[in-house]
């Protein structure tokens, strides 16, 4: 039986930050597959923040560049097999550096047997 599980983490990189943030899977020590991914930018976002999922140093969403928008959602449903010891981690880069910006980031995954 398939067993799928969300996680979701809010970015809130203030002016001119950048930063990563790792997502919490579980259970540990079982192998892992995304199955979805879906980033979302309120509106005031100008596209000014960068936003991409990596594992370890690796960019895999998107597979090059950064999603970006404004009032839209960047969605993939690329699949992806991790292992909870190295989890998956979102990158991010506010290019306004006067202006905070904000992202919700949900990734839905699969406990492989």
């Amino acid at each position: 039986m398939t067993e799928l599980k969300d996680s979701s983490l809010v970015i809130e990189a203030a002016a001119g930050a950048s930063g990563r943030q790792a997502f919490s899977v579980e259970p540990a020590g079982r192998p892992l597959r995304l199955r979805k991914t879906s980033i979302y930018f309120p509106a005031g976002t100008e596209g000014k923040l960068k936003v991409r999922i990596v594992y370890g140093n690796m960019a895999i969403i998107p597979v090059s560049g950064w999603a970006t928008g404004d009032n839209s959602e960047f969605k993939s449903e690329r699949n992806w097999v991790f292992d909870a010891g190295t989890p998956l981690a979102v990158e991010f880069v506010n290019e306004d550096t006067t202006n905070a910006k904000t992202a919700y980031v949900t990734i839905t995954y699969e406990v492989m047997e």
